[in-house]
């Protein structure tokens, strides 16, 4: 069976927006502008304290189409999701409760761990292109990489790297593969 590894924050979940609009409320900066980089976050101690008291995994709007996709990933392959904690206690009790919720897993589906390349799939659906690569390399995945302002720049020339729109595309675009080459991950 096909191991798939769903990231969530830039995948699943719009972690930057709700981040976005909690630094803004502190700082009072309703200008703050978004640089389009992974690194969106201020290197203000103080900002960070804030946010991190503050931000919630259960309270982020999740993308469109999100259940479908993951519904249409758990008909292709075992679903594992890895997400990288944060620095707060409650985030990893929040986001396990969500991710069991949303998408009616078992807790046991879920992986809180920041070093996702140490983690086995056959497949990763990611936006962060420093963990997409690293998996790729050490596993030989395939690595589909969702979409955001902060990752348009990154390329990668290995044929099973590919760009995907949303989660939902990523996981059509995978059961295409699958349809064609069955035995991925047996």
């Amino acid at each position: 069976m096909t191991t798939i590894l769903v990231d969530v924050d830039g995948v699943c979940a719009d972690f930057k927006s709700e981040a976005l609009r909690i630094i803004k409320t502190y700082s009072g900066y309703e200008d703050f502008e978004d640089n389009h980089t992974w690194d969106f976050l201020p290197h203000d101690e103080n900002v960070m304290n804030y946010l991190w008291q503050n931000i919630h995994a259960d309270k982020l709007l999740p993308y469109p189409n999100d259940i479908e996709a993951i519904e249409l990933l758990q008909n292709l392959g075992d679903v594992l999701f890895v997400t990288s904690p944060a620095p707060t206690p409650m985030w990893m009790p929040e986001r396990t409760e969500w991710l069991v919720k949303r998408y009616n897993i078992s807790a046991e589906d879920v992986c809180n761990f920041s070093k996702k390349q140490y983690v086995y799939g056959d497949v990763i659906i990611e936006d962060n292109t420093n963990n997409l690569s690293k998996h790729m390399k050490r596993w030989h995945s395939i690595g589909l990489l969702i979409n955001q302002s902060y990752n348009q720049g990154f390329v990668m020339d290995i044929p099973t790297f590919s760009r995907r729109a949303s989660v939902l595309d990523a996981a059509q675009y995978l059961q295409e593969i699958l349809n064609r080459a069955p035995c991925i991950g047996e």
